[in-house]
């Protein structure tokens, strides 16, 4: 029980100083300077976010099968070496374009497995009944990273520089494959292992690509991920367009950064008790109430940041709730593939989210259509969800009832417990 746990808490701190903390919500802040002294406009910056993005949106896919082939913890220890020398790599950055978004390419490409693609695909070999809930909690770390780190860059920015910044960051990050060797040198109870050999069926990812549910929580995952990256992404400059100072929009940041954290040990409890078709309509309504505040003409920073609380209560649904998805409609025969798959709807999602406000500021100077627009598909996300159907496995990744299907499967109804 107690190793159980402590992998768990291994997956907390190497979210906290994973790829989305310590690179792309820092980005915004650490490359202002030198945005600003070679004359980038919000278009470039948010360009970088949508290169590195993309690469692990096309990246997703193989890191699953390596997933798959060597185990999650091993791919993040090798992975997550290069990715903290790639932000290292930033304090060396030279003003000029290509070079910036070649390193967010690799930095992509890199922190991909850093990501929860990685992370929550350690946690179905060690739990079952409360997968959900340990998913949940291990999401925690993604939250505490968004508290903490980019008050650590605004710190450091002040203090020591960008470029001193980005070394630090990186020694930060390159901690993340001390904790993985050490989850992978952790061994599976005789038990547990035995089980989950025995156990390993499902169906096979050409199979899922082809079922309803899968493009249904890939086009709902998509939606509400562009809404949520472009809003998050560009809220410290939403903030200071309202007369908001710097030390205030990092503090949305950090209340974003803290919803999150409640969000997802909420979702991990309802996922292990409730519908996970209901809990996923649940979270994307609240971001739907998010964007909503935000693209009220009327909202003031108070409001903002109610609205940034919603935002970050709905943050990180692309990790518990998609990764304890995948494992009831699809089982555990290919469940890093499937997953990297529905982890690419994300990335891209985040590709065009913070790159359609950059644009949209850039020619009208404000955010008001993309806002509008982020709101609709939220909204259509919340309904849409709900018509996924049934899950046909267990947490364990087991076949829920009797019936067989194809690829050794079974189908039937969900246990009581997260239907």
């Amino acid at each position: 029980m107690l190793k159980k746990y402590a992998v768990v808490a291994g997956c907390v701190l190497g979210l906290a100083v994973g790829y989305a903390p310590i690179f792309a919500y820092t980005l915004p802040i650490l490359i202002k300077p030198l945005a600003s002294q070679a004359g980038w406009d919000r278009t470039v910056i948010s360009s970088g976010i949508s290169a590195a993005m993309l690469c692990v949106a096309f990246f997703s896919p193989c890191c699953g099968y390596l997933i798959d082939k060597f185990g999650a913890a091993r791919v993040i220890h090798w992975l997550s070496l290069g990715f903290g020398g790639i932000v290292i790599a930033f304090s060396s950055l030279q003003p000029s374009i290509p070079m910036f978004l070649t390193l967010c390419a690799l930095a992509g490409l890199f922190g991909c497995a850093t990501t929860p693609l990685g992370y929550l695909s350690i946690l179905p070999k060690w739990f079952d009944t409360r997968l959900g809930f340990a998913m949940g909690f291990a999401m925690l770390g993604i939250g505490l990273g968004l508290a903490v780190l980019p008050a650590i860059a605004v710190a450091l920015l002040q203090h020591l520089g960008w470029q001193k910044a980005y070394v630090i960051l990186g020694l930060i990050a390159l901690s993340a494959s001390l904790v993985a060797r050490l989850i992978f040198k952790t061994p599976l109870p005789r038990t547990a292992s035995a089980q989950r050999a025995e156990h390993e069926v499902g169906v096979d990812a050409r199979e899922a690509t082809s079922s309803a549910a899968f493009w249904i929580f890939a086009v709902c995952i998509f939606a509400t991920t562009t809404a949520l990256a472009g809003c998050g992404l560009h809220l410290t400059s939403m903030l200071t367009d309202k007369g908001a100072s710097l030390s205030s929009a990092v503090n949305a940041l950090s209340i974003m950064g803290l919803s999150l954290a409640i969000g997802r040990i909420g979702t991990g409890y309802l996922l292990d008790r409730l519908p996970t078709r209901l809990v996923a309509s649940l979270t994307f309504a609240i971001a739907s109430i998010g964007v909503g505040i935000l693209s009220s003409q009327s909202s003031t920073i108070v409001t903002v940041w109610i609205g940034a609380a919603c935002l970050g209560f709905s943050q990180g649904a692309e990790g518990d709730l998609t990764a304890y998805a995948v494992r009831r409609y699809f089982g555990s025969r290919a469940y890093g593939k499937i997953y990297g798959l529905l982890f690419s709807a994300f990335n891209l999602g985040v590709v065009i989210g913070p790159l359609a406000m950059g644009i949209a500021f850039d020619r009208s100077g404000s955010y008001d259509l993309p806002l509008r627009i982020f709101s609709v598909c939220t909204l259509a996300a919340t309904v849409l969800v709900l018509f996924a159907g049934r899950p046909k496995f267990s947490p364990l990744g087991t076949a829920s009832s009797n019936p067989p299907i194809r690829g050794g499967a079974r189908t039937g109804d969900a246990p009581a417990g997260g239907k």
